[in-house]
């Protein structure tokens, strides 16, 4: 399995990144064991900018932040997915490896992998929501309806999955950085995949251009200026996972780690889990974003205290194309700037080893096959547990009770 995931992980990243940082990225022997990789960790240059604007743990969850999630909206939401056949709760798994390496209580790893086997993410939860809701409300029925998204991948797997369970069309626009085998996936189901020149967000413009021009419903996981209610929607859906962790969690929650594109899950998450908290009158725990290190939208925005997109970077893409955003949605910000304790941005010489790590499983926990753009956070805490600074930085201690999302599943494995 790990030869097969080796030659994965290359093709993929021989494409974004020369030859020589391809082979850093993934070394000659396979290292299968958190404690394996403490020399490499210990060489991953992690960046960490603590927010300077976050309010006290026990503030309440602020009545703006509910624009972006709530309690409520996720029961709603979660009332509709109950009623599918393809739902179910997807694991939380206890790292004892990892979490007795980084000196801490607890390590729970929430697994995505395996949301809905042909997604293979938590974006199940949110954009195939949004497309019932759309072809459900059509006078003229779903087959009347197309719907349309921009994607760095897997959101635009959610819709065109979502489109075809309703019976609906679906057009997904993909920046030229996303790989031809998420262009496969999407299309495998039912989606006609339009790839525009250009960023992430040069996808975003050209769908809702030709969207308006043919009346077609959008479907996006960001917000702007007079659309908001589907990513609402959207980031409803995305929180039923932050409940989930919740009623699985044995105990208090101290950190929360989650992968950040665009803000719009890891905002629904924080949100979910502050609004939770504050209604058991417990101070929230800390929310970490975890970017790349070459598109750190969240990042730079609360070094600011704005919304404003993130500079373009020099040099190659990341292979952390899901991940690849330089813009945060709006909506995320009543949430991120009072909530977020601290954001990290993690370089792609850490991916492969940690993929790798994953898929061999660990004490009891079977083969995790995560994608290139699912495993950040965990990378995250392999490098705390080498470099005493960063885990000093991120008060992890004795009694720290970790959670983390693995958000998606390999390409080619789901």
């Amino acid at each position: 399995m790990l030869r097969v995931l080796r030659e994965h992980l290359q093709q993929n990243l021989a494409a974004i990144l020369p030859a020589a940082a391809t082979a850093d990225v993934l070394p000659e022997t396979p290292v299968t064991t958190c404690r394996g990789l403490a020399d490499a960790a210990a060489t991953w240059q992690i960046q960490h900018t603590a927010n300077a604007w976050a309010a006290p743990a026990d503030a309440p969850y602020p009545i703006e932040a509910e624009r972006c999630v709530s309690v409520a909206a996720m029961q709603q939401a979660r009332a509709q997915l109950e009623t599918w056949p393809e739902y179910s709760v997807t694991p939380l798994y206890e790292h004892a490896e990892l979490a007795d390496m980084l000196g801490v209580s607890s390590v729970s790893v929430k697994d995505e992998s395996v949301r809905v086997p042909a997604v293979g993410s938590f974006k199940a939860l949110g954009g195939a929501l949004a497309v019932e809701d759309v072809a459900r409300l059509d006078p003229a029925g779903a087959a009347s309806v197309t719907v349309t998204t921009a994607s760095a991948g897997n959101h635009g797997l959610a819709v065109a999955w979502g489109a075809t369970r309703a019976g609906a069309s679906s057009r997904v626009y993909i920046a030229s950085h996303v790989s031809e085998a998420m262009a496969d996936r999407i299309r495998g189901n039912g989606a006609e995949v339009v790839r525009v020149e250009g960023s992430y967000e040069d996808s975003i413009a050209a769908c809702i251009e030709e969207s308006e021009q043919n009346g077609w419903e959008v479907i996006q996981d960001v917000a702007w200026e007079g659309y908001e209610a589907v990513p609402q929607r959207i980031n409803a859906g995305y929180a039923v996972l932050a409940a989930e962790i919740c009623e699985q969690s044995e105990g208090d929650l101290t950190h929360i780690f989650v992968n950040t594109g665009v803000g719009g899950f890891a905002s629904a998450v924080f949100g979910l889990v502050w609004d939770h908290y504050a209604s058991l009158g417990k101070p929230r725990p800390k929310f970490i974003t975890v970017e790349p290190t070459q598109a750190a939208c969240a990042m730079h925005c609360l070094r600011n205290g704005a919304v404003s997109p993130a500079p373009k970077p020099s040099g190659p893409g990341t292979v952390q194309t899901g991940l690849d955003c330089l813009e945060l949605t709006p909506l995320a910000w009543p949430v991120f700037l009072p909530g977020v304790t601290d954001c990290v941005t993690v370089p792609d010489d850490a991916v492969g080893p940690t993929v790798e790590m994953l898929a061999a499983g660990s004490d009891g926990i079977g083969p995790i096959i995560a994608g290139e753009s699912g495993v950040a956070s965990v990378a995250t805490l392999l490098a705390a547990a080498a470099q005493p600074e960063l885990k000093a930085a991120l008060q992890l201690t004795a009694e720290s009770r970790v959670a983390v999302v693995i958000c998606e599943g390999s390409v080619s494995a789901v």
